[in-house]
């Protein structure tokens, strides 16, 4: 069997094939926390992607459904009660197990990328709140 040239490792590389991951958030946005009026229905979606990812009967053993029960009661402490539930876009369930777990990966990643946005934009504002805010430590 011949063995792979380099230059078609760095053809695979170039910027212009196709991201599978990029694609795949494109696909299934997950909106971030924000202030005002859709906080809540963010939350909702929010929660919605959570609860698709721990239903994907892979039958982990990680944690990983624990971890996320944990988070969605969280936020249910932030969201306004009155508020319906959200439904979450998923990959279809043709059995393909890599878009599945690229699914989950994505929305990981994105929930991610939201709380260090969220905890970023909080710590910047704390010295601009002063006292009243030292009590949140």
């Amino acid at each position: 069997m011949p063995a792979v040239s380099p230059r078609f490792l760095q053809r695979k590389k170039e910027p212009d094939m196709p991201d599978h991951q990029a694609w795949v958030i494109q696909k299934y946005p997950l909106p971030c926390f924000t202030p005002g009026p859709q906080a809540s229905h963010n939350i909702s979606v929010i929660q919605a992607y959570l609860r698709k990812i721990t239903v994907d009967g892979t039958n982990r053993t990680d944690g990983m459904d624990g971890t996320v029960a944990e988070v969605l009661e969280q936020l249910d402490k932030l969201k306004d009660d009155s508020t319906p539930e959200a439904l979450a876009t998923t990959p279809a369930s043709s059995g393909d197990a890599y878009e599945g777990k690229s699914f989950i990966l994505a929305v990981l990643q994105q929930f991610s990328g939201c709380m260090a946005a969220t905890r970023e934009a909080f710590t910047k504002s704390l010295p601009k709140e002063g006292p009243r805010c030292s009590r949140m430590k």
